[in-house]
């Protein structure tokens, strides 16, 4: 799992979006301490990028509020769910599914939410197929309260992220507030009072390998072809946040060193469209 800045996140975000028109479901988790700003960023990419948005605070709803209550269809005598008020599949514009706190929300939660993020479905309700959904929780230290959160099945959906906001940024977001500047010049001498600071290992959720994360990659390293500026402003943190560290930094190597030497019968064929072969930067 990488660690990214807010203008990072933003870019992700756009991304994902990118990606759901291309039938890629790509549901991003944000890990990151309480007050860093992972609900005020997710609420202002979707009024940017134009999307309705909706939050779910999951640490205190219960499995009835998130799934909606069956009742019987007496013409048909089967027994169906109504859609929960929160489901937006009626909108014009595609939403943003915020979960919020989600790795303190209890265990039975979780498994009502499951089919949510691995299919956007609720019951026999779906969402639309740009929608995203994005989970947000804070690390599993002694400062906070948490589920144990270690399903590796529900795990594998998603991107994992930390979000540590550079000083420039939480500077920024003070001036942007109107803080008194002796705030701030106080906070730059004292970066300890800082909430963004030092991400330990024990923070990190452990990202581990599956054949269904690996598909993804597959399919998101095709869409940097076709998008390649998101190759190096987020290229590594996604693929990262999916397969970890090491094998990230080696699928990205391998992606970005890439044999672009024309074969010589193109040459020779005319296949070739010389002005725009020769883009490699090394070159």
């Amino acid at each position: 799992m990488s660690t990214i800045n807010i203008k990072q996140f933003q870019e992700i975000i756009g991304f994902t979006a990118l990606s759901k028109k291309k039938r890629i479901n790509l549901p991003i988790f944000v890990w990151g301490h309480h007050g860093v700003g992972k609900t005020t960023i997710v609420s202002a990419v979707a009024e940017r990028i134009k999307y309705n948005y909706v939050a779910l605070n999951l640490a205190n709803q219960s499995p009835e509020e998130l799934l909606g209550l069956p009742y019987i269809d007496r013409e048909k005598k089967v027994t169906e769910y109504m859609k929960p008020v929160w489901l937006r599949n009626d909108s014009d514009r595609p939403t943003v599914y915020f979960l919020d706190e989600i790795n303190r929300a209890p265990k039975y939660v979780l498994q009502a939410i499951f089919s949510f993020v691995n299919e956007g479905r609720i019951h026999t309700h779906f969402i639309k197929d740009e929608d995203i959904i994005i989970a947000a929780g804070n690390p599993a230290n002694l400062d906070y309260d948490v589920t144990e959160f270690n399903d590796e099945a529900f795990n594998s959906r998603f991107i994992h992220l930390y979000l540590e906001p550079d000083d420039v940024e939480v500077f920024k977001y003070f001036n942007e507030k109107k803080v008194h500047s002796t705030l701030i010049e106080m906070m730059k001498e004292n970066h300890e009072l800082l909430a963004n600071s030092a991400v330990k290992d024990s923070d990190m959720i452990k990202v581990k390998v599956d054949n269904r994360a690996l598909e993804r990659v597959g399919h998101i390293l095709n869409l940097f072809e076709e998008k390649p500026r998101y190759t190096k402003s987020i290229g590594y943190e996604i693929i990262a946040g999916m397969i970890g560290d090491g094998y990230a930094a080696t699928v990205m190597d391998k992606f970005n060193n890439q044999s672009r030497i024309p074969e010589p019968y193109d040459l020779f064929d005319g296949n070739l469209d010389i002005k725009n072969t020769f883009t490699d930067d090394r070159i």
